[in-house]
């Protein structure tokens, strides 16, 4: 009968989990460059039963399956290869990868991140930054808009007051990761990016906020589905106590 208890309980566990990633997934659906991901469950170790026949004996029962002893967390996936909407701001400073790529932004202690956000601007020493203060790399470095006019063409070159200044560095990941919010990296090696550069465009969260709130209920009923067979379950463990004690 416990079989049952304990069954419930893993359910409840991983809708609690799966409900956690729907909510980052919500809460991140206006983060630009954003990436929803996804949990994958699968089956505890499953057992074989055997269909009992009262004319034959039990060694010649025909099987009927397996019986399941609940649910765990098998994976969380990421949905890199769904591109966000691209939306047009008319931001010199705003850029979208349209298509395979990353752009590659550096820290002040020179580690590298791989991002699709390119809500950018310019600090204090004329270098493109993210929000956070990470530099904007080129293929000489990083970055610097010493003018007033800004023009990136969609291969990344950029030009300043009409003067070419470096092409924006664009790479595409193998395997990526991700290091935040809106931030990726790689074990592998970057390779060559596809997509194109679109100036004065920004690509937002690939999460549908609509379809997250749909999921994020049918979680709810799922654990109080769940919740529900647990509360009958000890009714029935606290009556059998009682009635067994009283004998």
């Amino acid at each position: 009968m416990l079989r049952g208890l304990y069954t419930a309980a893993t359910g409840l566990s991983a809708i609690m989990f799966r409900n956690e990633i729907e909510t980052n997934n919500l809460t991140n659906s206006k983060t630009g460059g954003y990436k929803k991901e996804e949990v994958l469950f699968k089956s505890f170790q499953a057992i074989l039963n055997n269909r009992i026949s009262y004319e034959r004996p039990y060694t010649e029962g025909a099987p009927i399956g397996t019986l399941g002893r609940g649910v765990m967390v098998d994976d969380v996936i990421t949905y890199f290869d769904i591109q966000g909407e691209l939306v047009n701001t008319g931001k010199d400073f705003d850029l979208a990868v349209n298509g395979n790529g990353y752009m590659v932004i550096e820290n002040a202690d020179g580690q590298r991140f791989y991002t699709r956000n390119g809500s950018f601007g310019v600090d204090y020493n004329a270098r493109l930054t993210n929000d956070d203060g990470y530099m904007v790399m080129g293929q000489n470095g990083s970055l610097e808009i010493t003018g007033l006019l800004i023009d990136i063409h969609d291969d990344g070159r950029v030009y300043v007051d009409g003067e070419y200044v470096d092409t924006l560095l664009m790479v595409d990941l193998i395997d990526p990761k991700k290091v935040g919010s809106n931030l990726f990296d790689t074990d592998n090696p970057p390779i060559e990016a596809k997509g194109k550069i679109l100036q004065g465009y920004l690509e937002q969260s690939n999460a549908n906020p609509i379809e997250g709130m749909t999921k994020y209920l049918k979680n709810l009923r799922a654990y109080e589905a769940n919740q529900k067979v647990v509360q009958a379950y000890d009714a029935t463990l606290e009556k059998v106590i009682n009635e067994v004690g009283r004998v």
